[in-house]
């Protein structure tokens, strides 16, 4: 009787243990999980190409400088005053500096003249501070048109003149036209108003 009794507890283990091993999950279930969980989102970026904020501001500017004319040879000194309206232009993207455009009349005067009126344009890199400057004007005292144009970074530029003059002042001999080059120096106060005050 003993032996038949063993002999069936050992016949059934094997069916015991098949049922108590713990199977492997299935992949494709974990597949479908992992499709089903979407992907974390990509941070948000800034898109350029916003609208620009554009301001109106008051402008003044004053600069002078030491010049050679080409003929007649000379070394000349020159000194302006620039009021007009200032376009401050922020940028569309953050990293970007905004750009100043101003226009405005200006008054000069020199070793030519002690009066000369004009109008004058600025184009302003605020974040590199390189500008540039062209301008138009007429000499009240000997009535001759004055063309030039300026181009520098921060407060330091170099200018060319191109002056004309008039018949009646002038000997046979005289030119009737020179070209000024020269260095100069800027105080951008407009700018500098709107940075420490507006």
């Amino acid at each position: 009787m003993v032996p038949t009794t063993v002999a069936l507890v050992v016949a059934s283990s094997p069916s015991v243990n098949a049922h108590v091993t713990p199977t492997p999950a299935d992949s494709s279930v974990a597949q479908e999980n992992d499709a089903e969980t979407p992907p974390p989102a990509p941070p948000a970026r800034a898109t350029p190409g916003g609208p620009r904020r554009v301001q109106l501001l008051p402008d003044i500017d004053l600069d002078g400088g030491v010049a050679r004319a080409l003929e007649p040879e000379a070394w000349i000194g020159f000194g302006r005053l620039r009021l007009g309206v200032l376009t401050w232009i922020e940028p569309s993207t953050p990293v970007a500096s905004p750009v100043l455009v101003s226009v405005g009349a200006t008054y000069g005067l020199s070793s030519f003249s002690p009066a000369e009126v004009g109008v004058e344009t600025e184009l302003l890199h605020l974040g590199s501070g390189f500008w540039f400057q062209g301008a138009g004007a007429v000499d009240l005292v000997d009535p001759g048109p004055v063309w030039r144009v300026a181009a520098g970074w921060s407060v330091l530029g170099v200018e060319v003149q191109n002056r004309t003059f008039p018949d009646d002042d002038r000997l046979p001999s005289d030119p009737s036209r020179t070209f000024v080059i020269g260095g100069k120096l800027r105080a951008p106060i407009g700018p500098l108003l709107k940075l420490f005050l507006y």
